[in-house]
């Protein structure tokens, strides 16, 4: 629940041209650049991680929101290969991908 105070805190990646992915979380009120994750290279893929919980399932959710990458959704798709094996691991459920058509 958001109170007056409150925020709702995402986390953003990026997934590296090595296969790494790099995230951090971001306050809506902090200016953190996707570059500043990738310190300028070049990425196979950015956005924003959503945790969501629906009907009991923890679910991943990856979005291509990003201002500066212009991540396609089919890039996405690679983000998801990297992830789908730690996924139990990390205590998911689910993945999801969500095409946010890079409207920051």
């Amino acid at each position: 629940m958001k109170g007056k105070n409150s925020y709702e805190p995402e986390i953003i990646f990026v997934l590296k041209q090595d296969g790494e992915i790099i995230l951090t979380p971001r306050r809506p009120d902090d200016y953190i650049p996707h570059p500043s994750l990738s310190k300028g290279e070049s990425v196979v893929s950015a956005g924003i991680i959503k945790v969501k919980i629906e009907n009991g399932k923890r679910i991943l959710v990856f979005e291509n929101k990003t201002g500066h990458f212009r991540a396609s959704f089919d890039s996405l798709k690679k983000v998801e290969a990297v992830v789908q094996p730690k996924l139990k691991d990390l205590g998911f459920d689910d993945i999801r991908l969500e095409d946010q058509k890079n409207n920051p």
